[in-house]
């Protein structure tokens, strides 16, 4: 997944996570945080130290699940600023590369 796409996704879910962990959150997001969880496996949550690096572990070759996660944030009404942080990525279509080679005569000017 290009790290810009990332690190948005990764930035959402983390202040939605935090907003939870401080009693910010309304109901909505806690749901929609119980439901991210459950999305990617976790049984409770991550340490605050821990959150980003594990999101980020978690979807960067995961396009599904980076999916799931982005609709999750984007559909919930009041989830407030994690909604509006990951609203202008198309959940539809998250490009995940993992290996890339490329071969051939190359011929660049510059």
């Amino acid at each position: 997944m290009d790290p810009v796409t990332l690190a948005t996704i990764t930035s959402g879910v983390s202040v939605l996570a935090t907003e939870c962990a401080k009693g910010l959150a309304g109901q909505g997001g806690k749901d929609t945080w119980a439901r991210i969880k459950s999305v990617l496996g976790w049984k409770g949550d991550p340490a605050p130290e821990n959150l980003a690096p594990a999101v980020a572990e978690r979807l960067a070759y995961d396009e599904d699940t980076a999916c799931t996660v982005i609709q999750l944030l984007q559909q919930a009404n009041n989830v407030g600023s994690a909604a509006a942080i990951v609203g202008n990525i198309n959940a539809e279509r998250v490009v995940v590369i993992k290996d890339q080679t490329i071969s051939g005569d190359f011929n660049i000017h510059m």
